[in-house]
């Protein structure tokens, strides 16, 4: 819309509308769950737990593929029946369960593997006992979460949640134009 008065032309640019509330309130939300997710995996491995991402099938349907598993540090008393524990060197890691003790060695087997593994665990080698897990779609996001470039995009998506509104920046309600 424009006027003239007294020789000067005043353009009147369109208003952009107000951001909802609702809006501001939900990306705070969104950003509050953005960073929560980037602190849990840091507190849980101050406690000394490990969140292992599931990479294979010989413990379904206990624990499938992309099921994120907490392991807690091991007690010294971890060779129990029916517990599953983490063993394994850095390159190659698994949980199975623990199917029988006897003489300071546990035999472990996946829940889904026929046989037991050949080779018997002390308790030395006990890296780890499985606490709790998260499967379905909170197993998947987890996963991601803990990946270096989940982590990277959850910076970026923080970033530009607090940061968008200071990039909407608002028109001026009019703007003052002299006439020629």
């Amino acid at each position: 819309m424009t006027t003239t008065t007294a020789g000067r032309t005043r353009t009147q640019a369109p208003r952009r509308a107000p951001v909802p509330r609702a809006i501001s309130v939900a990306r705070w939300v969104v950003a509050a769950l953005v960073a929560l997710a980037l602190v849990v995996p840091i507190g849980i491995s101050a406690v000394g737990a490990k969140l292992l991402v599931v990479d294979g099938g010989s413990m379904s349907p206990t624990y499938l593929v992309g099921d994120v598993v907490v392991v807690t540090p091991p007690t010294g008393d971890d060779l129990v029946v029916g517990d599953v524990v983490m063993v394994g060197d850095d390159e190659h890691r698994y949980v199975h369960r623990v199917v029988a003790v006897g003489a300071g060695l546990a035999t472990l087997k996946g829940d889904a593997n026929d046989v037991a593994d050949t080779a018997q665990v002390t308790q030395e080698q006990v890296d780890g006992v499985v606490a709790w897990h998260l499967g379905g779609a909170a197993g998947v996001a987890v996963a991601a979460a803990i990946s270096v470039e989940g982590r990277i995009a959850l910076v970026l998506v923080l970033v530009l949640l607090v940061l968008a509104p200071a990039w909407v920046r608002r028109v001026p309600d009019d703007i003052v134009e002299p006439t020629p």
